[in-house]
């Protein structure tokens, strides 16, 4: 693994007259994070904080990859230069990587955190199949999909196809997706069913990366939340 991402080059901008190459040298999936060793060269590293663009020159893909980083750490190990980044655009990049890459890891899964039970997040639901409107109490959420709860005699079966409208607790903006119901399970006086979205908008002018990025940003941040309470947050889905 560390041979297929040390091919991956990256030219890092500090300046206009003063750019940092180096090579990909390891990447966390679950916390968008990655590590960028340095090229020989001494140079003048990032404090943490510093907002970084990054290039990428990954095999087969042309042109170069653009993303920002932020980054948290700077270090010297074994004579050797070290960046710990926090990618911002996580999924411009990942999208980029080698298919095989990009497989192994997925096999470590996404980060679903839940949602608040003060002010339950809303759900308008409409199934393609049926033409049936329904209204559901979402619990959970991941840039994979997420955990819908339903009244008993309304919830969607298995394989259904959904239209989903939903704000996230800290925005106004209305997210619209399609998504898959995957299982459905009966609780109290509920039914909670699983969906995964679909890659496949139903609104051109929202295309489904950059609703998942901020579906990505806001699970960061309530992780960091939660974190901060005291809260383990290993829930992946």
């Amino acid at each position: 693994m560390k041979r297929e991402l040390s091919n991956i080059k990256v030219s890092i901008e500090l300046s206009r007259d003063q750019i940092i190459e180096g090579y990909l040298n390891d990447v966390t999936p679950t916390s968008q994070a990655i590590s960028v060793a340095i090229l020989p060269a001494n140079p003048e590293l990032p404090i943490p904080g510093t907002n970084l663009n990054l290039h990428f020159e990954i095999p087969g893909v042309d042109p170069l990859v653009q993303i920002l980083a932020v980054v948290k750490k700077a270090c010297k190990k074994s004579g050797k230069c070290f960046l710990d980044l926090e990618v911002i655009d996580w999924h411009e990049f990942h999208r980029h990587l080698p298919s095989n890459l990009s497989t192994n890891f997925n096999r470590r899964r996404h980060f679903r955190v839940n949602m608040p039970r003060l002010n339950e997040t809303e759900v308008s639901v409409l199934s393609m199949q049926s033409g049936r409107s329904l209204s559901a109490t979402m619990l959970d959420i991941s840039v994979k999909g997420s955990k819908l709860s339903f009244a008993l005699d309304e919830a969607p079966i298995v394989g259904e196809t959904l239209r989903i409208k939903f704000c996230l607790p800290t925005s106004e903006y209305q997210l619209e997706l399609l998504a898959t119901v995957t299982g459905r399970w009966k609780i109290k006086n509920a039914r909670n069913c699983g969906v995964e979205f679909k890659d496949n908008s139903p609104a051109e002018e929202k295309p489904f990366l950059a609703q998942q990025k901020l579906i990505s940003q806001y699970v960061m941040e309530r992780q960091r939340e939660l974190t901060r309470m005291g809260i383990k947050t290993d829930s992946r889905g």
